[in-house]
């Protein structure tokens, strides 16, 4: 009894000893903060004035002066806080990758005060499973977690043993999708021994930069693809890796400087043009990346790869009648690659040319009946001129060829959709979750169509099943792309707004920065949800490319710009 009794006593004065601790501990954060805020607040007031840029894909470039970066930059000149609010809108419709290209360009010529970023539905398919889920620790362990002790502990930690996390998750941007395999120690010390049993091995150079490269590791990169270069001057795969390694740390010249020495060397290797052309790009230079598309085709017309990299770029310009042009060039040295006529029905698709676009897809059928892809282009293309039948028959027959091409199968249910077919649709959409159980859009969707419906139990679930995937999974080029976003802007000194997209849960957007300090979260999910509910999916958003959401209505964009706007307000002017 006497040994409990000292226990309780002993337990009673830990806590009240971190409690004393963690109050001061707050009270000094406070004090810190407040200086540092007094200090920023003063450099605004004499600037006069607070530039925001938004990044992003489709929901933010979509809607001219309706777009919420339009509604945004109106909402927070209302509030009269003595200062000038510019937004920028740096929205595309591209994948995150894109977003981050578009950024870097502008933050070469301007240094905002924040960037606002909603990206990562049109990424790609790649995704990992989460091997450490903050949200998923026992509560207890999240509240010690946000203890300022613990912090304070946590950092000294890092500091005596750097390797603790060893067994957390895998750092981000890590070499895990190289084609290289096993635990970079391990990796390092294998090419390590081959350069040292032969110290004129180029290739094991090579390799042994890239893996520095992909791990972050720039110094080390750098040196070991220069000892690459004395080796063999005249090849020009070193000068390629090190144009790369300069690209990742914001180098652009040295950049530009070893692509062009790649090129120099070997005139025929088109990843050195394709690599320029981005940088390029990226600089804002467009007529100069056209130029070198257009120069690696002159020397060697037959290489069909080099068309394809020049019409995608086009495409993602949106300059369609310069791809369409490209497409119609191509098709005259190839006759018969069925990839270019459906590059060029969609070509054609894009610009409104149904005509045109019916004709060359029917084309593509006949050089190859088998293969599904023309029919499922020639399915958008029936579709968006409202020829629902003959849409929903050529659908039905790229199934015939090829029955477990999910997109096919969500593509049909909107056709089915669109002509008040709803078991029909129903069946549709169930068959492409059934066929991919881990894609969280499919799930979605199906619960924006119950939700149209009325059916609100149905939809919940679905809802409920989408968010679990979400949970587990992760797509790697997102969250590479919000850290490699994070450090650009931390090195920069400018504050970074995360917003989720709507009807989606914050915890997945938390989740990808693992509780890095430092960010502006923005929750869309409960507005959009309540605003439905009291009125209909179709108010908001003219499609579903999302799953549960898709091109914003202006109403849906006032919503995004309010959300966003009270968080900033919030966190950044709160006491002005």
């Amino acid at each position: 009894m006497r040994k409990l009794k000292i226990t309780v006593i002993a337990v009673i004065i830990l806590i009240a000893l971190i409690s004393i601790l963690e109050l001061g501990l707050h009270i000094s954060g406070v004090m810190i903060l407040s200086e540092q805020e007094i200090r920023e607040r003063g450099r605004i007031k004499k600037k006069g004035s607070f530039h925001i840029v938004c990044i992003g894909d489709a929901l933010t470039a979509f809607g001219a002066q309706q777009s919420y970066p339009a509604q945004l930059e109106d909402l927070l000149n209302r509030e009269e806080l003595g200062i000038r609010f510019k937004v920028d809108n740096l929205g595309v419709y591209a994948d995150s990758s894109i977003c981050l290209i578009k950024l870097e360009d502008f933050l070469s010529r301007l240094r905002p005060d924040m960037v606002v970023a909603m990206m990562g539905i049109n990424d790609g398919q790649e995704v990992s499973i989460y091997e450490y889920i903050p949200s998923f620790r026992p509560q207890s362990l999240n509240f010690i977690k946000q203890l300022r002790l613990y912090k304070l502990v946590n950092l000294f930690w890092d500091r005596l043993s750097p390797q603790r996390n060893k067994y957390q998750a895998a750092p981000i941007e890590s070499t895990a999708h190289l084609k290289i395999s096993g635990d970079f120690k391990d990796r390092e010390r294998e090419y390590r021994g081959l350069i040292k049993s032969d110290p004129q091995d180029y290739t094991s150079y090579i390799i042994l930069g890239r893996l520095y490269r992909e791990g972050l590791k720039y110094a080390a990169a750098e040196d070991i693809l220069k000892q690459a270069i004395e080796i063999d001057p005249q090849r020009d795969w070193a000068y390629l890796e090190l144009g790369w390694c300069y690209q990742d740390q914001g180098r652009y010249l040295q950049a530009e400087e070893m692509l062009n020495k790649a090129i120099e060397k070997n005139p025929a290797n088109h990843w050195s043009y394709v690599e320029l052309v981005w940088w390029y790009s990226m600089m804002g230079e467009y007529a100069k990346a056209e130029e070198i598309y257009k120069r690696s085709i002159e020397i060697d017309s037959a290489k069909y790869l080099k068309y394809i990299n020049l019409i995608r770029w086009y495409f993602v310009n949106g300059r369609y009648g310069s791809a369409e042009e490209i497409l119609k060039r191509v098709l005259k040295i190839y006759p018969k690659k069925y990839r270019v006529y459906i590059g060029l029905g969609q070509c054609y698709n894009l610009q409104s040319k149904y005509a045109a676009a019916e004709d060359i897809l029917k084309q593509a059928i006949e050089i190859d009946p088998q293969r599904d892809w023309a029919y499922l282009e020639l399915g958008w293309c029936y579709q968006n001129q409202g020829r629902y039948l003959r849409a929903e028959e050529v659908l039905n027959k790229a199934l015939a060829i090829n029955p477990t091409n999910t997109h096919t199968f969500i593509q049909l249910a909107h056709c089915y959709q669109l002509q008040d077919k709803f078991d029909q649709a129903e069946a549709m959409f169930k068959r492409a979750v059934e066929l991919n159980p881990r894609n969280d859009s499919f799930f979605a969707a199906l619960a924006i169509f119950y939700e149209r419906q009325g059916r609100q139990r149905l939809a919940n679930e679905y809802q409920k099943e989408a968010q679990e995937i979400r949970l587990e999974y992760y797509n790697t080029q997102t969250v590479n792309n919000y850290n490699r976003l994070k450090r650009v802007l931390d090195d920069l000194n400018i504050r970074l707004v995360c917003v989720q997209y709507p009807m989606r849960s914050i915890l997945t957007l938390r989740r990808t920065f693992d509780n890095q300090a430092g960010i502006i979260f923005v929750d869309n999910q409960h507005a959009f949800r309540q605003a439905i509910e009291s009125s209909s999916y179709d108010d908001y958003f003219l499609d579903n490319f999302g799953g549960d959401f898709g091109l914003p209505t202006p109403k849906a964009s006032s919503i995004l710009a309010k959300n966003i706007a009270e968080v900033i307000l919030k966190e950044c002017f709160n006491s002005w």
